[in-house]
């Protein structure tokens, strides 16, 4: 078998199409995505029925549990100005895009002959655990506390492979905000499976900014919070600059001693005027 491998795409609908319009149909056989197809991008509706369609095998990262938590009432994110973009991007969710929201699970294992793949978003312990090529001890934990040859992971949005003993942790980065310093970069994994033996590649392909612009735009996304500018600016730079929002922020909140669950509509405000607009270290 061979397989797609996608994650992050974070509602960047024209990042997803890039990616499906440059990698021919005949070199896979089934795509799966690693989570977060919601948050940041203006199209996580587009993003999931697109990829419903598709037949993709697909688990949740840690943006559609929060998503999925507001949609139960969860009472952090229902007015807070800190939400609003979020709250008006699923707002686009309805039918089997929403309920695949509400339901798909946090992991998966994906069986091809004597080769077995684990599907998560952050790491087999937690949804929001951010693992890097950088770490060997920690990766090697996460290898011998599974039983499948391979672990797919994303989340950190930044592309690597790991091989430790004839097991691998493959990252395909992120098709929506990828980290890799480039504009408008999308990145994905070919992962062939085949008996007993496995083989991947890392590539990526580039987009449209112009038209990622423009879907902000077309959707009232684009003025409705300064995180969907934000977002925007990460994708034409491939560097957090979401990431260094959320911390000046939330320090700034911290050192007025007010609210930073949710942040203090007060203090984002202030913070939507006085950042600097400069991306994470």
């Amino acid at each position: 078998m061979k397989y797609l491998v996608l994650s992050d795409i974070h509602g960047n609908i024209v990042a997803l199409e890039a990616i499906l319009n440059k990698v021919p149909a005949s070199r896979y056989d089934k795509i799966l995505v690693l989570g977060d197809n919601v948050g940041d991008g203006p199209s996580p509706d587009k993003v999931i029925n697109l990829l419903l369609e598709k037949d993709a095998v697909m688990i949740a990262g840690n943006r559609e549990e929060l998503a999925r938590e507001h949609f139960l009432g969860f009472g952090e994110t229902q007015t807070a100005l800190q939400w609003k973009f979020m709250r008006d991007s699923i707002a686009f969710l309805e039918g089997d895009a929403k309920k695949f929201v509400m339901e798909a699970p946090n992991q998966l294992t994906v069986k091809d002959g004597d080769i077995s793949v684990r599907l998560v978003h952050g790491s087999p312990d937690n949804v929001r655990e951010l693992l890097y090529y950088n770490e060997p001890a920690r990766l090697n934990e996460c290898l011998e506390s599974i039983d499948e040859n391979i672990l797919l992971c994303g989340h950190n949005h930044y592309q690597f492979s790991y091989l430790h003993n004839d097991k691998l942790v493959l990252n395909p980065g992120s098709v929506g905000l990828s980290q890799k310093g480039e504009a408008f970069r999308a990145d994905y994994a070919i992962l062939n499976v085949s008996k007993n033996q496995f083989s991947f590649e890392l590539n990526h392909v580039y987009y449209d900014g112009e038209k990622i612009k423009q879907e902000y735009v077309d959707r009232g996304l684009w003025d409705s919070s300064i995180w969907g500018q934000i977002a925007y600016k990460e994708m034409s730079k491939g560097r957090q600059y979401i990431i260094g929002f959320a911390r000046y922020v939330f320090n700034l909140a911290k050192a007025k001693g007010v609210s930073t669950h949710p942040l203090d509509d007060g203090v984002w405000l202030e913070a939507c005027k006085k950042w600097n607009w400069k991306p994470a270290d």
